[in-house]
């Protein structure tokens, strides 16, 4: 088999194969991609547009249902914020914790989020 003859097939049997975990998978991705990009000059890989999750990190994701019967149980003004910041506006639970008196300015809420700078990013 030569590089020519790697299809995107090939590419998420090596993926599936579970004797390579997380980090060590996306290292030998990069580097049959950049191997690829240098000999044909195309990356499949990243035409691919992968998306990578951390394998200790188990995501739930709830129903209207389940989050108005969380919602309802709810007993403090600051139980619902947390849990509308979450919902609504899609904040990570660090971005939540972090939120600070200093950030809430004339009905806006200034987030400093994982990615942005330190004037944060105003909702």
């Amino acid at each position: 088999m030569s590089l020519e003859d790697i299809t995107d097939e090939d590419i998420f049997a090596l993926i599936r194969d579970n004797r390579l975990k997380g980090a060590t998978m996306k290292q030998k991705l990069c580097v049959l991609g950049s191997w690829m990009e240098y000999e044909l000059g195309s990356e499949p890989i990243k035409r691919m547009r992968l998306l990578w999750n951390k394998e200790d990190i188990c995501r739930r994701f709830l129903t209207l249902e389940q989050f108005n019967i969380i919602y309802s149980v709810t007993t403090t003004d600051l139980e619902r914020l947390v849990l509308l910041m979450g919902a609504e506006l899609g904040m990570r639970r660090h971005e939540i914790v972090s939120v600070n008196i200093r950030d809430i300015h004339k009905g806006k809420i200034t987030i400093h989020g994982k990615g942005h700078n330190t004037s944060g990013k105003g909702l």
